[in-house]
């Protein structure tokens, strides 16, 4: 039975097969088969046929579809992942307006074959762009904004930090610059204003909460503090300017009148310089607690003059810019002027001490530095390493009439005619100059007046029971100091100040220009030459002797001549052996500066030598009987004498 079924059924499609196809059915009258009863037959099966191309025909409608949209699915996808859900810190602005654009393109499409046709997108652009803006405007905007927003400002001051600064990011900045183009395309610039508002607002109280100058007790605390400050006008000043800030936001201020939350809108520069006052008021009462105390050796003031002039400058420009006039401003012109005037009496103060420290009553007994001299010139090197930029750029921004500094009484060092005195640089370095003409002119005149009226039992280490009084210095009085070794003992004295300065101030600082430079110089060939004397005194009476024509057989004062060139010789030979006892056994263990010691040696050589030399070659020859007693020295023997000195 079910193989007969089996058969029927193999029939039926087989008739059916030829039924579609519009095949011959090859149905023989003679059969039981009926063909109206086998089409009835199969009219089910046919029914369930037609429903089945329904299904495939919406399901190809349905490819169809899915072929238009997927595409757009697969960037909607990619799109919303990097708008709403990347990190921040990754994000590339460009890329985020890319994307945007993108998405507005697509739901224009979308909107385009919609009103066409017949079909009905579901998909929702218009969410995913608001939620992208409104991410742009509530944490991308805030995040760069808090680039350059403390948290708390105290913490930038304790760690000596200013204020992060928009200028000082390049890249923070393009960032913001790119939001704010991007909203002003968009016609929604009053959005991220108000954003930019409320963001202010916030620092403006944060600003005036934490900021206390009460805890500054130096130099940099205070310097930080005044940095911070001008930073923090600097940044808001700049965004106002650029953002037309003013304008826009009494516009918005006519339009929308209020914030929806009560609070008043910040309409214009006055709200934000009000608050600069205050946080400025808060400088000031600290500087001028600083200045008006009895020591104010805590705070540089070159550094308070410089900041207080920045700030006033800053200050000034934001009241010319926006046509107002601040009040503090004018406490800030006023306290400028106190603090110039401190500047100046810091500088005068190092040269008014200079007869104070170089009041001494007796000079060191090895003739070095003098203990009081030691510690003027340390003075001065210290308010050098502390305060030269300072110093310089005080000068820059000041008007100083030369010579200001200088004590009553005193003329300072010759100013060059043609020395241009308005750069800042050459002010400072005539003060440089006044003071060391001044401390040298002071030492110079004191060392001589004490070695005038001193004693040789002043100075033992030199006027030792070895020492030999040179011929042609003897004094009236025997313990008394020749005038001669006053002369040299000055000048090695005031040499070794000298030298002492030059390395204190090296000459490839900036210190050291042609006028600095020249003068050390100037004193070093002076206070050389004095070093010298005795020894130029013993070759002088000698230089008449080399060109001397008399000197002949022939002529009729010869013998007179001849006495005297003997005479000559005698005083040379006594006076050489005194000077080269004197200087090897009591002065050459007083000079500790080595470069000192070498170059009086070869300034010796060099005065000596060469008059000596001629000398011997003429007289060492016949001159005289007994040549050894009056041309005692060969110039060998002179020299290897000479190079132990």
């Amino acid at each position: 039975m079910a193989t007969a079924n089996k058969s029927v059924h193999e029939q039926e499609i087989s008739y059916l097969k030829n039924l579609i196809n519009d095949k011959d059915l090859n149905i023989q009258p003679k059969t039981d088969l009926n063909v109206i009863e086998l089409v009835c037959s199969f009219k089910p099966f046919l029914e369930k046929y037609k429903k089945n191309q329904r299904i495939q025909g919406n399901i190809d409608v349905c490819y169809k579809q899915l072929g238009r949209y997927k595409d757009i699915i697969y960037d909607l996808n990619k799109y919303e992942e990097y708008l709403l859900y990347s990190d921040i810190e990754n994000i590339d602005l460009s890329l985020f307006f890319k994307y945007i654009y993108k998405l507005e393109d697509i739901s224009e499409n979308l909107q385009q074959t919609q009103q066409e046709g017949t079909e009905k997108s579901d998909i929702d652009v218009h969410d995913i762009i608001e939620k992208a803006e409104q991410r742009l405007l509530n944490s991308i905007f805030k995040y760069y904004l808090g680039m350059v927003k403390p948290f708390n400002p105290k913490v930038f001051i304790q760690r000596n930090q200013i204020f992060p600064s928009i200028l000082d990011d390049s890249t923070c900045l393009d960032n913001i610059m790119q939001i704010i183009e991007f909203y002003s395309s968009q016609d929604k610039l009053v959005d991220i204003l108000r954003a930019y508002i409320n963001e202010r607002q916030s620092f403006l109280k944060g600003c005036l909460s934490y900021i206390s100058m009460s805890n500054i007790k130096d130099n940099e605390e205070m310097k930080v503090a005044i940095d911070s400050v001008s930073s923090f006008i600097s940044l808001e000043s700049y965004l106002i300017k650029d953002l037309n800030f003013a304008s826009y936001l009494e516009e918005q201020h006519e339009d929308q009148g209020e914030y929806s939350n009560g609070a008043p809108v910040l309409t214009s520069y006055a709200v934000f310089q009000q608050v600069v006052s205050a946080m400025c008021a808060k400088v000031l009462s600290k500087v001028k607690s600083e200045i008006n105390s009895a020591s104010n050796d805590g705070l540089n003031v070159f550094v308070l003059a410089n900041k207080m002039t920045e700030l006033t400058d800053s200050l000034v420009a934001l009241d010319k810019e926006h046509h107002t006039h601040t009040v503090i401003v004018d406490q800030f012109m006023n306290q400028q002027s106190t603090l110039n005037k401190l500047c100046l009496t810091k500088l005068s103060g190092l040269i008014a001490d200079i007869p104070r420290d170089t009041a001494m009553t007796k000079l060191p007994s090895d003739f070095g530095m003098n203990a009081k001299t030691v510690e003027l010139f340390s003075r001065l090197k210290q308010s050098i390493d502390d305060n030269r930029n300072d110093v310089v750029k005080y000068m820059a921004h000041t008007e100083i009439n030369m010579k200001n500094w200088l004590p009553s009484g005193e003329k300072g060092a010759d100013v060059p005619p043609d020395v241009n005195t308005s750069s800042s640089k050459i002010k400072y370095q005539m003060f440089l100059l006044d003071f060391l003409t001044i401390t040298f002119n002071h030492l110079e005149k004191r060392c001589l007046k004490i070695l005038a009226s001193g004693k040789k039992v002043d100075y033992p280490q030199y006027f030792k029971s070895n020492y030999n009084e040179v011929l042609s210095e003897s004094s009236t009085l025997p313990n008394s100091i020749p005038a001669d070794e006053q002369t040299c003992i000055s000048g090695i004295f005031l040499s070794i100040h000298v030298r002492v300065l030059e390395q204190l101030l090296p000459t490839n600082s900036d210190t050291s220009i042609d006028l600095f430079t020249q003068k050390v110089h100037k004193l070093d060939k002076k206070y050389t030459d004095m070093c010298l004397v005795s020894w130029k005194k013993l070759i002088q009476p000698m230089m008449p002797l080399i060109n001397n024509s008399s000197m002949k057989t022939t002529d009729s004062n010869f013998k007179k001549n001849k006495e005297v060139a003997k005479e000559k010789f005698n005083r040379f030979n006594a006076n050489f052996e005194a000077l080269l006892a004197n200087w090897t056994l009591n002065l050459k263990p007083l000079v500790k500066d080595k470069t000192l010691k070498k170059k009086l040696k070869k300034d010796i050589k060099m005065i000596v030598e060469p008059m000596y030399k001629l000398l011997y070659d003429k007289y060492s020859k016949g001159w005289f009987k007994n040549q050894e007693k009056y041309v005692k020295f060969d110039t060998r023997e002179l020299s290897r004498k000479l190079d132990n000195l």
